[in-house]
């Protein structure tokens, strides 16, 4: 009689089909069990709108503005002027919960220190006209430091409050933004916007890392792709590469000194540009650099350069144009420097340094006095950003905080 049992092989076969079936049948079904929830993530309901009070009566501060259009064309386009909130006011509108408000002052041997929380990362600030300008993780802030009122800028065609990086007043008292595509300029007299990108014929790239005015009243831009020069008379943009004599296309920082020469930091090194002979010259720590990734510059009321270096490298290094010589410091006021990401000097000639250190994982803030080699830290965590006004009142930008340090008088 003829064996009918099937064979072993195809008896093993079919069971490996019957269990491959059974996984797949499992997969699809969960899969169906949880189409809804991934067709709410990939098309997500309309937000529902929230009730705007209606605004506080306190006065404009004459130069900040929201502006609700999404076009960002290359002409300029006008805006509406805010009202400002009062730091005391108790019951804000919607569309400015969340802004900053003062913590009480403390007094110490230094000075006062007063505390004004945003609740985003700063990246950049400027005191003009008695008005500091943050730009943050989320949008631009204003505060006016005479009448103690504030108000939030929102850069035209940002819907979701992107981060907004480096700033500065042009001659003409126009701000430029980095807005991560490309550069905005805010006119706060008329209240007009006009942005700039690479494909418009603006600057080199559109990640803008350092922005600064010439002595030639020209706007000049770090770049990951180059420095670029816009003539604010003639509307021209010019960029400047390896090719023109820049050390490295990466610039993250300009500073100008004394003599009107134009400074960039670059990942590669330093080079420095004479604007009257239009020539270049470059430093890499070949010759006389501690390394070539520079994070910060800054000039001090004496001239000196001072370069800090990027991606928690040690020390500093000082240049002296008068002497022509350059000194790196392992050490100042007898403490080891390391890990520098935000950089400026007083017109007093006091070094003020915000660092951290992944080796001790802790950050401050540190003022060093070059004439006695002193240093003073302060318990201030992660400061990003530095900016010192006329008066000698720093203020501090951390991550969720604005910092005011009013120095005693001596």
């Amino acid at each position: 009689m003829e064996d009918k049992n099937l064979d072993p092989k195809l008896w093993i076969l079919v069971m490996l089909i019957v269990a491959l079936i059974g996984c797949l049948s499992t997969i699809v079904g969960a899969a169906i069990g949880i189409l809804p929830d991934i067709m709410k993530l990939l098309f997500p309901p309309p937000p529902v709108t929230q009730p705007t009070s209606p605004p506080p009566t306190s006065s404009d501060i004459g130069r900040s503005t929201t502006h609700p259009s999404t076009s960002l064309g290359s002409q300029p386009t006008a805006i509406s002027k805010l009202t400002t909130t009062p730091w005391h006011t108790p019951h804000f509108p919607h569309n400015l919960i969340g802004l900053p408000a003062p913590t009480v002052e403390r007094v110490t041997l230094e000075g006062t220190w007063t505390v004004f929380t945003t609740g985003f990362s700063v990246n950049d600030l400027v005191f003009h006209d008695n008005l500091l300008w943050a730009t943050t993780s989320d949008g631009i802030l204003v505060w006016d430091a005479e009448h103690g009122t504030y108000t939030r800028i929102t850069v035209p065609g940002d819907t979701h409050n992107e981060a907004v990086g480096a700033m500065t007043v042009g001659s003409d008292n126009a701000f430029w933004f980095a807005t991560g595509k490309g550069t905005s300029r805010y006119d706060s007299m008329s209240h007009t916007w006009q942005s700039f990108t690479y494909w418009e014929g603006g600057p080199a790239d559109d990640s803008v890392s350092s922005i600064i005015v010439g002595p030639d009243s020209a706007l000049w831009f770090g770049t990951w792709n180059g420095v670029s020069r816009y003539d604010p008379v003639t509307h021209i943009w010019r960029s400047f590469t390896k090719d023109d004599g820049l050390v490295n296309n990466r610039v993250r920082a300009i500073a100008v000194g004394l003599d009107g020469c134009l400074w960039f930091g670059t990942l590669g090194g330093i080079s420095r540009y004479d604007l009257k002979s239009g020539t270049w010259h470059s430093y890499t720590r070949l010759d006389v650099l501690l390394d070539d990734q520079v994070e910060a510059l800054a000039i001090g009321p004496d001239g000196i350069l001072w370069v800090a270096y990027a991606y928690e490298k040690f020390g500093i290094t000082r240049y002296n144009p008068l002497t022509d010589r350059w000194q790196d410091l392992w050490r100042i006021g007898g403490k080891d420097i390391s890990g520098i990401e935000a950089l400026t000097v007083g017109p007093d000639g006091n070094v003020w340094l915000g660092t951290f250190s992944l080796i001790s994982l802790k950050s401050d803030l540190r003022r060093y006095k070059p004439e006695t080699d002193s240093l003073q830290i302060f318990d201030i965590e992660s400061v990003s950003a530095l900016e010192i006004s006329s008066d000698g009142v720093v203020w501090i930008g951390t991550g969720n905080a604005v910092i005011r340090f009013k120095p005693s008088q001596p």
